[in-house]
C-alpha cells in the first residue's frame, strides 16, 4: 500500500467515525426532546433550586450534611445563573451526548465490538429506560458524572495506545475521573472500565513474550495515577466532608447477609429490567401508535449503523464471542449493584427511587450485543440479528417514553395545584397541610413530602411550612419529621410541622385524563398556534379547596 491510499484509508476511516457520532448524538437528542419540553422539578429538586425570589432552599445539607462537594457545586451555580431549570436541563443534555459520544469511542479501543455494535451499546445505555429519573433536575447530575466517567475512560483509553502520552490529555483524564466519582457509585463502574482496558489492551506495551499477564501489568505501572484517583478521592471527600446527621446512617456499609443479598439483586433485576418491559408492553397496548414511532425509530439507528465496519468472521467465531458478553454482564450486573446492596439501598417503585439504576444500561447493552451476535450466527444472515436488536431499542424507546409522559403529567398537574393555590388563597391559611389528590384513584402517582412542601412555597412565600399526602404516609409522619427538622444536617429544617393544620382537596375537573392523555394534550398545546393553549390546560386541570382543621387520623404529638 502506497503512503498516499493509507493517507486516502485514514482519511475514510475518520469520516466515518465523525458520521457515525454526529448520528449517534442526533439520534439521542431526538429521543430525548421530551428532557427538554419539561420544566418540572421532582423529589428534592424542590430543596434545592430557587425557581422565584425568595424561595427556601436548603442546599447545605448536600455540602454539611450529605457530604457530595460536586453536586453542591453545580446546584449552586444552577441558581446563581438564574434560570436553574434550564441549566440542569442543558447539564442533563450536555451529558447525553458527550457521554455517548465518549462511550462508543471507549468500546471502539477495546476491540471486542464492531462500529455497529458500539453504537447501539451507547444508544442503549444512553437512553436507558429503567432510570425514569432523565427529566429530574437534580440527577442531571448523575447523568453528567457518569458522562465523565465515560470521557474520562475514553481518554485512558487513548494515552494507553500512545507510546508517550500527552500530559495536558493525562491530567483532563484524571480530573474527569475524579469529577465523576460525585456519584460515589461510579468508582465501581471505573473499576469495571479499568479492568476491561487491562483485559483488552492489544497494543505493544511490555515484553510480549514475558507472558500473557504482562500488558496489563505495564499498564498497569504507567498509569499507576489512574489506579490511584479512587483511593484519593474518597480519602479526601470523607475527611473534607464528612456525613453527619441523618446521612451518616444512611451511608452507613452494612454486609448483607445471604437473604438480603439476593432479595436485593431481586430488586435490581425487577425494578431494572422486568419493569422496563411491563412499561414498554402498556404503553404499546395503550397507546399503539407509539409502537410505529417506535419501530422507525430503530429502524432507522439500525439502518444508519449499518453503515459502519463490519466484522469478517463465520459462525462458529461469532457464537465463540458471544460467549464471554453474558457472563461480563452479569459481573457487572452485581458489581454495579454492590455499593448500593452494603448502604442498605436498593430501587422500588417508585420513580425517584431509579436514580439507582442509572449504571444499568450497561448490562443491558452487553446482553443486547450478545444477542444479536447468537441471532446473526444461527441464522446466518447479519439483517436478522440487526432485526432482531432492532426490536430491543423499540421496547426500550417506548419505555423511555412512557417515563417521559409520567413525568410531564406529573409537573403539570403540579402546576395546577400551585396556580389554583395562588389564585385562591394570597396566604396561606395553616402551616401544615394534606393533599387529598383526586388523581390518585385516575392512574396517577402520588406526590412526596418535598413536592408538597416546595408546591406550598411556590405559591405563597417562604415562611415554615410541610404538606404531605396522608394517603402515603403513615400516621406518625409529624413524629418522625421531628427530629429531622432539628437536627443538623438534615435536607428537612426550618419547617412548623406542629403548627395550624388544614386539608387540601385536589379534585380534577371532567374529563379526568390518563398521565399518558394528560401529557400528550400538553405536547399538542405546545405546537399550537395559540400560545395561551397550555396555560388553559393547566387552569381547567383541577379545583383546590383548603378546609382548616385538624387532619384526621394522625398520631397525637405525644405519641411515639
Amino acid at each position: 500500500m502506497t503512503q498516499a491510499d493509507a493517507k486516502e484509508d485514514r482519511a475514510t476511516e475518520n469520516f466515518s467515525h465523525w458520521r457515525d457520532v454526529t448520528l449517534l448524538v442526533s439520534a439521542l437528542a431526538v429521543v430525548h426532546i421530551p428532557l427538554l419540553l419539561n420544566d418540572g422539578l421532582f423529589g428534592e429538586d424542590w430543596l434545592l433550586f430557587e425557581i422565584k425570589p425568595g424561595y427556601p432552599t436548603q442546599l447545605d445539607f448536600l455540602l454539611h450534611g450529605a457530604g457530595h462537594p460536586f453536586l453542591y457545586a453545580y446546584c449552586a451555580i444552577a441558581n446563581l445563573s438564574g434560570h436553574p431549570i434550564a441549566f440542569m436541563k442543558a447539564l442533563a443534555l450536555t451529558g447525553i451526548l458527550v457521554g455517548a459520544a465518549s462511550l462508543r469511542s471507549f468500546l471502539l479501543h477495546l476491540r471486542w465490538f464492531s462500529g455497529f455494535e458500539a453504537t447501539v451499546f451507547a444508544f442503549l445505555v444512553w437512553s436507558y429506560a429503567g432510570y425514569e429519573d432523565w427529566a429530574t433536575k437534580l440527577t442531571a447530575t448523575y447523568i453528567f458524572s457518569m458522562a465523565l466517567l465515560c470521557l474520562g475512560l475514553n481518554i485512558l483509553s487513548i494515552l494507553i495506545r500512545n507510546k508517550r502520552p500527552n500530559l495536558l490529555m493525562r491530567l483532563c483524564g484524571l480530573a474527569s475521573i475524579f469529577c465523576s466519582f460525585s456519584l460515589n457509585s461510579m468508582i465501581f463502574a471505573y473499576g469495571l472500565g479499568f479492568v476491561a482496558l487491562l483485559l483488552g489492551e492489544r497494543s505493544d506495551l511490555g515484553n510480549k513474550r514475558s507472558g500473557k499477564w504482562s500488558r496489563p501489568t505495564t499498564i498497569a505501572l504507567r498509569f499507576g495515577d489512574f489506579l490511584a484517583v479512587p483511593i484519593v478521592y474518597w480519602i479526601s471527600i470523607n475527611y473534607f466532608f464528612p456525613k453527619i446527621g441523618p446521612y451518616q446512617q444512611y451511608y452507613l456499609i452494612r454486609i448483607p447477609t445471604g437473604a438480603e443479598l439476593l432479595s436485593r439483586l431481586r430488586d435490581f433485576w425487577q425494578w431494572g429490567y422486568v419493569h422496563l418491559v411491563t412499561s414498554g408492553l402498556f404503553i404499546i397496548r395503550t397507546m399503539p401508535k407509539l409502537l410505529l414511532i417506535s419501530f422507525s425509530g430503530a429502524g432507522a439507528i439500525v439502518l444508519f449503523a449499518s453503515g459502519t465496519v463490519k466484522r469478517d468472521s463465520d459462525g462458529i467465531s461469532e457464537l465463540r464471542s458471544a460467549a464471554w458478553l453474558p457472563l461480563f454482564a452479569i459481573v457487572a450486573f452485581v458489581v454495579l449493584a454492590a455499593p448500593y446492596i452494603v448502604s442498605g439501598i436498593s430501587p422500588t417503585g417508585q420513580f425517584y427511587e431509579s436514580r439507582h439504576l442509572v449504571l444499568f444500561g450497561i448490562p443491558l447493552g452487553l446482553v443486547s450485543i450478545a444477542g444479536y451476535r447468537i441471532v446473526a450466527a444461527v441464522s446466518a444472515k447479519d439483517a436478522v440479528g440487526r432485526a432482531a436488536i432492532g426490536l430491543v431499542i423499540a421496547l426500550n424507546l417506548c419505555a423511555l417514553w412512557n417515563n417521559y409522559l409520567f413525568q410531564q403529567a406529573r409537573w403539570l398537574r403540579q402546576a395546577a395545584l400551585i396556580d389554583d393555590l395562588r389564585r385562591k388563597y394570597p396566604e396561606p391559611p395553616a402551616a401544615v397541610f394534606n393533599l387529598v389528590d383526586g388523581f390518585a384513584d385516575h392512574g396517577h402517582a402520588l406526590f412526596g413530602m418535598t413536592e408538597i412542601t416546595g408546591a406550598l412555597h411556590t405559591a405563597w412565600d417562604a415562611r415554615p411550612l410541610f404538606g404531605f399526602c396522608r394517603r402515603a404516609e403513615r400516621s406518625t409522619i409529624l413524629q418522625e419529621m421531628e427530629p429531622l427538622v432539628n437536627k443538623e444536617g438534615s435536607a428537612f429544617r426550618d419547617m412548623d410541622i406542629w403548627g395550624p393544620q388544614a386539608t387540601i382537596d385536589f379534585v380534577p375537573n371532567p374529563p379526568i385524563l390518563t398521565y399518558y392523555a394528560l401529557s400528550l394534550a400538553y405536547y399538542r398545546d405546545l405546537v399550537s398556534v395559540s400560545a395561551h393553549d397550555t396555560e388553559s390546560l393547566i387552569d381547567t386541570l383541577a379545583k383546590v379547596n383548603v378546609q382548616v382543621s385538624p387532619i384526621t387520623n394522625l398520631a397525637p404529638r405525644s405519641a411515639q
